[in-house]
């Protein structure tokens, strides 16, 4: 797999997981050993682990020498500054939505109102 002609961004590299042959112990240490000098890791603090995978992850991350950092304070102030694009964007998938849903409704309440039987695959 090759960058896109013209893509100046951050070097990204897929690496794969046979989920049945490889330990998730192996995987995790194998995928570190492609980020060179791993110094901070922005998680959400609060969250609470949801498994082995985000178990481990903490445990060798915290072991190569690494630290934790809150992220939640970065996230949403990013999610608070919308481009003008992003703002027209938000516009338009609301209309889509609103003009969807009146759509629904109105189909919904002359099928109520005129008792008709209709498959929902009709609607």
């Amino acid at each position: 797999m090759s960058a896109p002609a013209g893509y100046s961004g951050a070097k990204i590299e897929i690496v794969e997981r046979d989920i049945k042959a490889d330990q998730t112990e192996s995987y995790i240490e194998r995928t570190l050993k492609k980020v060179p000098a791993l110094k901070k890791v922005g998680i959400f603090m609060q969250d609470k682990n949801d498994g082995d995978l985000t178990e481990t992850t903490k445990r060798l991350i915290t072991k190569n020498g690494a630290s934790f950092v809150e992220m939640k304070e970065f996230v949403d102030s990013a999610n608070v500054v919308k481009t003008a694009s992003e703002i027209k964007n938000l516009k338009t998938s609301c209309e889509f939505t609103d003009w969807t849903f009146s759509k629904i409704i109105s189909e919904v309440e002359n099928i109520l109102e005129n008792d008709k039987v209709t498959k929902h695959s009709t609607i």
